[in-house]
């Protein structure tokens, strides 16, 4: 018998202790079973590939619904508005993903509190007891400061955003799919707009009903380059982040 190691973070393991240990089984016994099914395959089990970033082309930006552009085969519409009782550098935002084709229906949107500081600043160099101290919202700033001290966000990033929501207004999306959506056509957007990363609880980026698709979620973050930020067996805590540049244009 041969043995397999493998150096993974602390947070990953954890991570997938818990999946693993919810289906009734062990991250070893995973490892076994992943590469078994790669022998059979012959490779991956699974689709596994960059994600195509070309979507930047064919997507057209608007900065409001009065000056949409029909130019594209989907349309973004970003809507801004003040957060009352936030500090002036939050702004919430909307971004609603159109089809210009037919009706022009809606395909999907999210919405975000989105943090503007001065540039050379990291989160790092910022406290809860003084900077954050007037962020009225629990959940907002519990994320943030999770995000600031669990993680390296806090020591490279100074323009980030904290996902409130995101919908697909089509049913039974997988959790690959809905990742790759995000990915492949709402990060772009952010990315060209300033924004340099993105912090959330999971349960407002997928409502994982059962265990099996928080592990399919799980598979679905590891792909695209999303990494836990804390450990947690309960999902409506558990919190994840994407580096824009060092998971998706590196």
């Amino acid at each position: 018998m041969k043995n397999v190691q493998v150096r993974i973070s602390d947070e990953l393991k954890m991570a997938a202790d818990s999946i693993f240990d919810g289906l009734g089984t062990s991250t070893n016994e995973a490892i076994k079973i992943f590469l078994q099914m790669s022998v059979y395959a012959k490779g991956f089990p699974f689709e596994i590939k960059l994600p195509d970033t070309s979507t930047l082309n064919r997507i057209s930006y608007s900065p409001n619904i009065s000056k949409q552009k029909e130019n594209g085969t989907t349309t973004i519409i970003e809507k801004t508005d003040k957060l009352g009782g936030f500090p002036k550098n939050w702004t919430a935002k909307t971004l609603t993903l159109k089809d210009n084709s037919g009706d022009g229906k809606v395909i999907a949107d999210i919405s975000y509190k989105r943090l503007d500081l001065t540039e050379g600043r990291s989160y790092s160099k910022y406290t809860f007891d003084g900077d954050f101290a007037d962020v009225p919202d629990g959940d907002t700033k519990e994320v943030l400061e999770t995000a600031i001290y669990r993680t390296d966000l806090g020591k490279k990033f100074y323009n980030g955003a904290i996902l409130e929501r995101f919908n697909i207004y089509q049913d039974d999306v997988s959790a690959m799919d809905r990742t790759k959506l995000f990915v492949e056509t709402f990060v772009p957007y952010l990315v060209e707009h300033g924004l340099q990363s993105i912090a959330f609880r999971e349960n407002h980026f997928y409502d994982a009903k059962t265990t099996h698709d928080r592990a399919s979620l799980v598979i679905a973050f590891t792909n695209y380059g999303f990494l836990p930020m804390n450990s947690t067996d309960d999902y409506a805590d558990a919190m994840s982040h994407l580096d824009f540049f060092d998971s998706i244009f590196n």
